[in-house]
């Protein structure tokens, strides 16, 4: 189960170079931004399930990562990807509308 949470967590993340415009982060810059570990980032990004033990770390890290968003200046969006899914993108504040 681990395993499938992860991938599809890089599956979502693959998606986000379609919004590169500048102002869009890449997992890699959500890291340094935050300073939480990459696996917690994809938890938050990436695909969600209805798992009981993704469930519990899914409601450990979000307030943290909440925090860690808004201590470093970022914003959470929503947007639609080529595909029309609904993924969550991180953006630097000063270049949200």
């Amino acid at each position: 189960m681990k395993k499938k949470i992860l991938f599809g967590a890089l599956f979502a993340m693959a998606s986000l170079p379609a919004f590169a415009q500048g102002d869009v982060l890449t997992l890699d810059e959500i890291v340094d931004a935050t300073g939480m570990k990459k696996a917690e980032v994809l938890l938050m990004l990436g695909a969600k399930s209805n798992n009981h033990y993704y469930l519990t770390s899914e409601f450990r890290v979000s307030q943290e990562f909440k925090k860690a968003i808004k201590e470093a200046g970022l914003v959470l969006e929503q947007r639609r990807d080529e595909s029309g899914r609904l993924v969550t993108v991180v953006l630097r504040q000063n270049h949200h509308a």
